[in-house]
């Protein structure tokens, strides 16, 4: 390798590096020197403030053609490591991996002859390294730096984790290309929230609503996506009819329901499971039912023990209002067995199959027992 001391001009220097050969065309200079371990100092006197002026270039002086980019010469950093019982030679190239495409600035690493590994590449859009490769299993990993820190954004080119963090090589946090965040390994505990501080009450955990905000602050669902609880915006707590947290589904019967040629129609709403207990039932009538020659209507409901096992008969025909309905006060269960829990109506001067017009609102609330 040749160091060579300047006095004002701009040296061009090709170095040998992967098959090329070394040369040196220079101008003006005070002297070419061979670096022989002596400290060498490379100067321009003439350079002023923030000016853009070559100390020392490495050019491949070969036009670019259509499909054929011209890389420059390597920058070759080589050094000895012991690996126990040999010296093995360490190299660093550093290359201008002149493209279209990429337009990277290139450091490889090659120890003792063997292939070349790319460990960090600056390109147009950020910078690529092998380890994020080696973490998500494919290629083309970015992290993007704003103009001012901490602003950060890792990136891919594909669906694959964005980021993940490892504590002590296991997986920790992923955050996905869709904003997911992932927390924890696939099995065991995945998430704690712990306050680590001496003072005692702190809050531990927020969760925070945006401007406008009128969805769910959270939800826990099943692998289907399926809520099974959730906090809304305005701090109602929901979940799903059979948990321990109350729910209170409702069901709606309309008059197209009640298909039968006769008084009596028992239709279903859901099977309560086994260990269930109804704690409470609100029927309300939202359209009064009509059609033919019916007189009179009613509701009840039941399971299989009885017509009015949960509540007792609500008068569906009369006139719609904000107090009439039947508001139940229960805690009941008439077995531990699981069981259909239906409404029983009855027609008064007609059959239900006339019926053209009414629908009736009705809503469970049951728990089942831990």
């Amino acid at each position: 390798m040749t160091i060579t001391r300047m006095i004002s001009s701009v040296v061009v220097v090709a170095l040998s590096a992967v098959g090329l050969s070394a040369q040196v065309v220079a101008g003006p200079v005070s002297a070419v020197i061979p670096f022989d371990g002596t400290a060498a100092t490379i100067t321009n006197d003439s350079i002023v403030a923030e000016e853009v002026t070559a100390g020392l270039t490495l050019q491949n002086t070969t036009q670019a053609t259509a499909g054929a980019d011209k890389w420059s010469p390597a920058l070759l950093l080589r050094g000895e490591l012991w690996d126990g019982s040999e010296s093995d030679t360490l190299d660093w190239y550093i290359i201008n991996r002149a493209s279209s495409v990429g337009r990277d600035l290139v450091f490889r690493r090659q120890r003792e002859g063997g292939g070349l590994t790319e460990t960090v590449a600056i390109t147009s859009v950020g910078i690529r390294t092998d380890f994020l490769d080696t973490l998500s299993g494919s290629g083309g990993k970015y992290s993007i730096f704003g103009n001012s820190f901490p602003n950060a954004v890792f990136k891919t080119g594909s669906s694959n984790t964005a980021l993940i963090l490892q504590p002590d090589g296991t997986e920790g946090v992923g955050i996905g290309h869709n904003m997911n965040v992932a927390l924890g390994p696939s099995s065991g505990v995945t998430a704690v929230v712990m306050d680590n501080t001496t003072t005692t009450g702190d809050t531990e955990f927020v969760v925070r609503a945006g401007d406008g905000e009128t969805g769910n602050l959270q939800e826990w669902q099943d692998n289907s996506k399926g809520v099974l609880a959730s906090v809304s915006a305005t701090g109602q707590v929901s979940g799903v009819a059979g948990g321990n947290i109350a729910a209170c589904p409702k069901f709606t019967v309309a008059a197209t329901d009640l298909t039968t040629a006769g008084t009596s129609h028992d239709e279903t709403l859901f099977t309560l499971p086994a260990q269930s207990v109804i704690t409470g039932i609100i029927v309300k009538t939202g359209t009064s039912f009509s059609g033919g020659i019916l007189s009179a209507a009613t509701v009840s409901i039941g399971d299989s023990s009885s017509d009015t096992a949960y509540t007792v008969t609500e008068d569906i025909f009369a006139a719609v209002g904000d107090t009439n309905f039947l508001p139940t006060n229960l805690f009941k269960m008439t077995t531990f067995a699981a069981r259909a829990v239906f409404g029983a109506f009855e027609a008064t001067g007609d059959d239900w199959d006339n019926v053209s017009t009414g629908s009736v609102d009705i809503w469970v609330c049951w728990v089942t027992l831990p």
